[in-house]
């Protein structure tokens, strides 16, 4: 037996016009509010029309700045200090989340 966590991230989400348009407003207006509708920090995304929907991305620079160190302190809590399992599992990603390919 063991334990498993599987948690996730929102980097993108999408509405079709089609369900905004029948709603009769004005889908610039209530962006934001659609967007709080699914995230916490709407803030963080850029939003797109993209032809038959509209889509928010999760803005680059969150990715390149915050999620090394939010991936870090996440690992250490989720490894509870087990060194093995940390330079298993975890170490590989954040170096390579810190190459420099990543860090333009």
């Amino acid at each position: 037996m063991g334990e498993y966590i599987k948690t996730g991230f929102i980097a993108n989400f999408w509405v079709h016009k089609s369900g905004i348009l029948q709603l009769d407003v004005i889908p610039e207006e209530i962006r934001s509010e659609l967007a709080a509708g699914v995230v916490d920090n709407p803030e963080s995304f850029d939003w797109a029309d993209e032809g038959d929907r509209f889509v928010w991305t999760l803005k680059q620079d969150i990715l390149e700045k915050r999620l090394p160190v939010f991936l870090k302190k996440y690992f250490n809590d989720f490894c509870d200090g087990g060194r093995k399992n940390y330079d298993c599992y975890c170490k590989p990603i954040l170096d390579y989340l810190s190459t420099e390919s990543l860090n333009r």
